[in-house]
């Protein structure tokens, strides 16, 4: 998950390829423009995502679940605005002479990732608890205790980006902590996405019999919403694991396949690294696809001469019979 060996090494540590070892000009470049790219899309997308969530045009997208999306977009976005351009950076020092101070890089980066990591861990639990304990979901999750957890996030975050910085590497004890913080919350997200698919697919009609029996009001609207918002969830997991778990396959190839070349080493520690960074990129257009309250609210919010009939249109699409939107997100 980390991008050095080394806290006194480079971004990209000779060490670990070959002594002397320079990366052709070619490769660099297309490595750096590829990230440009991804860093231009995550802050473009994730920014439009806070603001949306934040000015709310359409007073449909207030729930536990969009505030850790909007936690999750903070990250995202600090990723492209922030982590992505100093690596940029860093990967160019080869070609122009550039100095930067590779620790200022490898903690940048290291905060970002975990961030963006231990956000998608706390939203899928969340999910998980909301479908599986809809009642005490709405009466305990509060929007303070929702921004306890969320600062958590980023306590936890930093401490361990400064802590993983200025470790050295070749410690036992930093290679445990590192290797089971990521594969922990691998397993967490791998569990929570097939115990949420099972439930969707066995329990519908017993979720909708405990709304009953509480005498809770458009129950079934109520199950479709938390399903179609689960859904959202499930996809985002499902490419945040195509793109983690290949990544810590080639973190290991990089590190301990020694046979391999020095050229295939640096290739395999880059495309890592744009794998980690891509899901960054591709989040903002899973709300804006598959949930139509971010729809609404974009068409809302941006077409500022939006008639009367068309928003009326707009609000009654995204609230209907007092459901908000954790009862009508996402609607396909």
């Amino acid at each position: 998950m980390m991008l050095s060996n080394n806290s006194g090494g480079s971004i990209i540590d000779d060490d670990i390829f070959c002594d002397e070892f320079e990366p052709s000009t070619t490769c660099t470049y297309i490595f750096s423009v590829v990230l440009s790219l991804i860093a231009l899309i995550a802050c473009i997308g994730n920014l439009l995502t806070i603001i949306v969530v934040i000015l709310d045009p359409l007073k449909c997208l207030r729930s536990p679940f969009t505030s850790f999306v909007v936690n999750l977009s903070i990250a995202d976005a600090l990723q492209g605005a922030i982590a992505v351009p100093f690596v940029v950076y860093h990967l160019l020092d080869h070609e122009k002479g550039l100095r930067l101070t590779s620790k200022t890089v490898h903690c940048l980066t290291c905060i970002s990732l975990l961030s963006v990591f231990f956000s998608t861990v706390i939203i899928s639990v969340d999910r998980y608890i909301g479908i599986t304990r809809p009642l005490k979901y709405r009466v305990h999750l509060s929007h303070g205790r929702c921004l306890k957890i969320a600062s958590a996030i980023w306590v936890i975050s930093i401490g361990s980006g400064f802590l993983i910085t200025y470790r050295p590497y070749e410690t036992i004890s930093f290679m445990v902590y590192n290797y089971f913080m990521l594969v922990t919350g691998i397993i967490v997200m791998f569990i929570t996405f097939v115990l949420m698919y099972r439930f969707l697919k066995q329990n519908e009609r017993q979720f909708c019999e405990k709304l009953r029996s509480a005498s809770i009001t458009s129950t079934s609207s109520r199950y479709n919403a938390e399903k179609r918002v689960t859904i959202v969830l499930l996809i985002v997991l499902s490419i945040f694991m195509g793109t983690y778990i290949p990544a810590l396959v080639m973190l290991n190839l990089s590190q301990y396949c020694f046979e391999c070349s020095c050229e295939t080493r640096y290739d395999l520690y880059v495309i890592r690294y744009i794998l980690l960074v891509s899901n960054s990129a591709i989040n903002p257009f899973v709300y804006s696809i598959r949930m139509k309250d971010f729809r609404n609210s974009i068409q809302s919010l941006f077409v500022r001469k939006t008639n009367r009939k068309t928003r009326y249109r707009l609000i009654t699409d995204t609230s209907s019979d007092g459901v908000s939107n954790l009862e009508k997100s996402a609607a396909m």
